[in-house]
């Protein structure tokens, strides 16, 4: 699966580092199990370099060219740079709505897989790394917040992955009688809000890296 080998080795990052899941909340896109070349995962590590969206990407055997926003596999050109951007976007515009503050989210593609990796010339506005080295970009980005804030956050994006999962279940299921677009709507907006009266965290923005 997707994303299995690079959430285990986030592991060693410590106590200081959150992993959470939003592969299935529809803020971030889920593997293809049908098509090992589109599979990828999504989760969010928060700690002390930031808040980054990890999308991972199933290379496989296959080897893996990128030329600036553009990733070719086997021959076919791929959108998981703009697919990375837009899981970052969403996030952070849910994790903001509910904190209270702006609240910046990098966008990271982590590739897994034993083939190659070249690059000739990286984008601008997405970390490019592989499962491998993960850790070792993350922890990179030195210390921006502070542990209570990271953990605050992590709260908050676990909060709001939850009531999105939620939302999307009572879409999926048929009821009986009207006002079946009540419930997720007004329970999202009612976790968000409580999470913002928790306390504002102050959030800088990561530093930018080619």
């Amino acid at each position: 699966m997707a994303g299995a080998r690079a959430f285990g080795r986030l592991g060693r990052l410590g106590e200081s580092w959150h992993i959470v899941d939003w592969s299935q909340t529809g803020l971030s896109r889920r593997h293809d199990e049908n098509d090992p070349v589109r599979a990828r995962a999504g989760f969010l590590a928060i700690g002390p370099g930031g808040v980054y969206a990890v999308t991972v990407a199933d290379q496989g055997l296959f080897r893996v060219l990128i030329v600036g926003d553009v990733v070719q596999i086997s021959g076919r050109r791929l959108p998981y740079v703009a697919e990375a951007r837009r899981a970052a976007s969403r996030a952070a515009a849910a994790i903001s709505a509910a904190a209270g503050v702006n609240v910046p989210v990098t966008p990271v593609l982590a590739f897994t897989g034993s083939g190659a990796l070249s690059t000739h010339g990286v984008p601008t506005t997405c970390l490019i790394t592989t499962d491998r080295d993960l850790d070792k970009l993350l922890v990179a980005g030195g210390s921006r917040i502070n542990p209570g804030t990271a953990a605050r956050l992590a709260r908050i994006a676990r909060d709001r992955a939850a009531a999105q999962v939620t939302a999307l279940a009572r879409q999926a299921t048929p009821q009986a009688g009207a006002k079946s677009h009540d419930g997720p709507t007004s329970q999202a907006g009612h976790n968000g809000n409580k999470a913002g009266q928790n306390g504002k965290p102050q959030v800088p923005n990561p530093r930018g890296r080619g």
